[in-house]
């Protein structure tokens, strides 16, 4: 009830901030069971019920929030995986646009922030680095297997002027 969570108010803003956003999720054994009592203490009724039923609300609202913060995380590691698979796929497209952080965090709809908090969290480089590495590594395997002059691999890799390449 609205009650229960009102009088939760300023007490546990993680509570609140789980149960009010929607989710499904399989009930365990514990949930069943803490329904079972609440719905067996409603009908019953008598001295003392609404202290129960309270109590008896109180952790199933608890047992709930958990479901959600595990939801949530299990989420949050979706998002940042399909996040880091989305920058993956974009830095292959525009790192010889000498793309910034902010360039391919606007094409993802996140912040640059976000973005290098995501790519920090997966990889252990910041999204700057990231960027800066594969271009790198594409100047490397053009050197090492082609018969490219550094003049046209500097070219080929974006940059106006060979001096800026090396």
């Amino acid at each position: 009830a609205d009650t229960l969570l009102e009088h939760a108010q300023g007490r546990d803003q993680d509570l609140l901030r789980v149960l009010r956003r929607p989710f499904v999720a399989e009930a365990d054994r514990a949930v069943d069971e803490a329904i079972g009592l609440l719905a067996r203490e409603h009908a019953q009724g008598g001295t003392g019920s609404s202290l129960v039923l309270r109590g008896l609300s109180w952790a199933l609202l608890g047992m709930v929030a958990r479901f959600g913060l595990a939801m949530a995380a299990t989420a949050s590691n979706l998002h940042g995986s399909h996040l880091l698979t989305r920058f993956d796929a974009l830095l292959e497209q525009h790192f010889r646009a000498h793309w910034r952080v902010a360039d391919y965090a606007s094409a993802l709809a996140v912040s640059p922030t976000h973005l290098s908090r995501v790519v920090r969290a997966r990889t252990g480089l910041p999204a700057s680095r990231q960027i800066d590495a594969r271009l790198v590594r594409e100047a490397r395997r053009l050197l090492a297997f082609t018969p490219m002059r550094i003049t046209s691999v500097s070219h080929s890799l974006g940059f106006s002027d060979p001096a800026l390449f090396s």
